[in-house]
Order: C-alpha cells, then structure tokens, then sequence
C-alpha cells in the first residue's frame, strides 16, 4: 500500500481532457498488443475524444470517479445506469464501463480503493448489483479488483 494520500473525486467538465488522455493510453497499453493498429486508432478516436468525455460526463446517468496520487491523475472508472444486457440480473444494475488504473500505481491498493468508492456511488444511485465485462485477459479470480466478479463476466458487446 501507498502512504502517499489518494484522493477520489468526481469529475467534471474540466476533466475531459485529462481522461481522454489518460483512457486512451490506458486502453492502448492494455489491448493494444491483442489488437490491429487501425482498429485501436479508429475505436479511440471515437471513444476517447475529448468532446466525447465531456459529453459523458455531463450524462445524468453517467458518473465519473477520478483517483488522483502525487499531483496527477492515477486512475478513473466510469458508472453509467440504463437498460442492461439480458443476462445481467438484478432488479436496478448499473454498468462500470471504464475502471482503469496507471501501470505506475499497480500494487498500491488504489484499484481496491477505487472500485469500493465506485460501489459505493452504485448502491447511492439505488443500482445494484454492479455489472461490468472485461475485454481480453480476465487476470483469474484473486488478481482482479473485485475478485467475485471475474468469474461473472460477460463477452464484450463489441470488437475492435
């Protein structure tokens, strides 16, 4: 664990591009290496362009947690309420759509961190369980966040 404070907020507006940035580098160190170079081009710049997470965080039904360490941003996850897969149960579940955290910071406890504060933010908005899938490499059960989880997850609803 880290002694250094971490500290997790809400983001807002002027986060945009911070986590642009961030979720695009994030995703390319993660799936890059599983993926064409033209289908990781074109999926992040749709999807981390700076307009589009200024969007989304301005959606009521999403939310934005930022972790923040040493004067930077460390990692985020992203929550957003609406109609789930059919084979999510559950009478009101909410989507964790992005949860990433820096290479740097891995081993440090922020992703436990993160996550409890994620769930958290869940169970305030009435949603439960929370749902989420995990493209490419699930790490196994005892190395992911939330270890229950990982044998719950579901294929990814595209491909790059």
């Amino acid at each position: 664990m880290t002694t250094i404070p971490l500290i997790i907020r809400l983001a807002g507006p002027d986060d945009a591009a911070a986590v642009a940035a961030f979720g695009e580098r994030s995703f390319r160190e993660t799936f890059g290496a599983d993926n064409r170079p033209e289908d990781m081009d074109a999926y992040c710049a749709a999807t981390y362009a700076v307009e589009r997470q200024r969007r989304e965080m301005a959606e009521p039904e999403q939310v934005t947690l930022l972790a923040e360490m040493d004067g930077g941003l460390a990692g985020y996850a992203q929550l957003r309420d609406g109609p789930a897969p059919s084979c999510v149960t559950g009478a009101d579940p909410i989507e964790i759509l992005r949860f990433y955290v820096d290479r740097r910071w891995h081993g440090q406890g922020i992703a436990r961190t993160l996550m409890a504060e994620t769930l958290d933010h869940a169970r305030e908005r009435e949603c439960c369980p929370a749902e989420y899938s995990v493209r490419g490499r699930c790490p196994g059960p005892g190395r992911h966040p939330d270890r229950r989880r990982c044998q719950n997850q579901r294929e990814p609803h595209h491909c790059l």
